[in-house]
């Protein structure tokens, strides 16, 4: 059965009524879900707010509950994700204008990598009339390392520019310093992962509501001809319905997608073939990110509902990070790669 041909999924989860996990914690714009195994932590980024979040968690999926939620700000940034490292006490950060190195202990953070003046970069952002200036609109959003150690990040226009076909998808390897383009003319660069065996890159373009399916070359690094795995818009649950499309995504081991929704309040799950097979509803508008910590434990961010605004609106419970224990099936998320600190230079 093809993906345009499905009918309306069967099961639709109804947790609207849930509760955040994160208890009085409101961002205005919450996304970019990490678990890091060393040190049991569960951390996400305020992209407006330019902030880094972190929670030690306690127990398993049945006892699950947290301490200690920290917030770390960094000023006049915007933080679109983050990156793990071998080292519990620092992390890397896609920032305004690149990728930095942040310790948590410190509050120390230094740009090891940076996009402006980048020749590629302004070269595949021009602008007419100021083509030297495009690349200074640019943030990091979401991004995550491949198999063969390279950082792959999103970059799109930072606020308060509206979306533009600048966007692109860089690649970065950390022991030269070079900096490729590996996709670009796009608007919202989003969710990333590798399958479990690295053979398939899945990235999200939200504008486009299309989750791409790309063959990777492990021996080269590379990635092939893409084919279009999730086109959210023929599934007939989100036809003619106000979702812009999808935003992060989890990557489970048997390679099904759970996808957040921009303006869908759901979490849509797809399965291996790009079939839409359950919607867990949500209590919030924008839907950011999703993140497996344990088997079946799904947990879930958002954005506030106008992001864009100075204030916070106090309409749902947007900004929030939930969490889902997944009735049926074994899904276990594709762990996120570390960094091997001691390439990082700083």
């Amino acid at each position: 059965m093809s993906a345009s041909a499905q009918t309306t999924p069967q099961i639709v989860h109804d947790f609207t009524h849930i509760q955040p996990f994160i208890k009085g914690y409101k961002g205005r714009l919450s996304e970019g879900l990490t678990y890091n195994k060393h040190n049991n932590t569960l951390l996400w980024v305020d992209i407006i707010a330019g902030e880094v979040h972190r929670a030690t968690l306690h127990g398993d999926k049945h006892t699950r509950s947290y301490s200690n939620h920290e917030t770390f700000k960094i000023p006049n940034e915007s933080i679109g994700v983050i990156h793990l490292t071998t080292d519990p006490d620092v992390v890397l950060l896609g920032g305004r204008i690149g990728i930095a190195s942040y310790r948590f202990s410190s509050g120390e953070f230094n740009y090891l990598w940076t996009f402006d003046g980048n020749p590629e970069i302004i070269a595949s952002s021009s602008f007419e009339n100021e083509p030297c200036q495009s690349s200074y609109k640019l943030r990091c959003n979401d991004g995550n390392i491949d198999p063969n150690g390279n950082i792959w990040q999103g970059l799109m226009f930072d606020f308060p520019y509206e979306p533009h076909h600048q966007g692109k998808l860089l690649k970065i390897d950390p022991l030269t310093g070079k900096i490729s383009v590996e996709v670009k003319d796009i608007l919202v660069p989003n969710g990333i992962n590798w399958s479990k065996d690295g053979k398939f890159m899945y990235w999200t373009s939200t504008r486009d509501d299309i989750i791409y399916k790309f063959p990777y070359d492990l021996q080269t690094g590379e990635i092939n001809t893409s084919e279009k795995q999730v086109h959210i818009r023929t599934s007939p649950s989100y036809l003619n319905q106000p979702c812009e499309g999808p935003d992060g995504h989890a990557l489970t081991e048997e390679e099904h997608i759970f996808t957040a929704t921009w303006g869908g309040s759901s979490v849509a799950h797809f399965d291996q073939g790009g079939l839409l097979v359950e919607k867990f509803m949500l209590p919030a508008l924008n839907i950011t990110d999703v993140l497996f910590v344990e088997e079946n434990e799904m947990f879930v961010c958002c954005a506030n509902k106008l992001p864009e605004d100075e204030t916070l609106t106090d309409e749902s419970l947007g900004g929030s990070v939930f969490r889902i224990v997944v009735e049926g099936g074994n899904h276990r998320g594709v762990e996120r790669p570390y960094l091997r600190f001691r390439l990082v230079k700083s």
